[in-house]
């Protein structure tokens, strides 16, 4: 996507810590930033974003199996 990727992050929020299983918290982009909130509210964005989202997730596992 056109979304600067602003690599990994590491923070105490309870959505991520307060869960018994592993988690993730994933920002898409920002709704105060014009660019962002177009290509979020595009079907044409939503499928470049969810498919990023799916990529990134297969090459963690990938990365995991080594």
């Amino acid at each position: 996507t056109s979304i600067k990727n602003r690599g990994i992050q590491k923070a105490h929020f309870y959505v991520l810590g307060g869960t018994l299983m592993p988690a993730v918290l994933v920002e898409m982009g920002y709704l105060t930033n014009i660019k962002d909130r177009v290509l979020m509210n595009s079907k044409t964005g939503q499928n470049k974003i969810a498919k990023s989202v799916a990529i990134g997730v297969c090459n963690y596992l990938k990365n995991l199996k080594k």
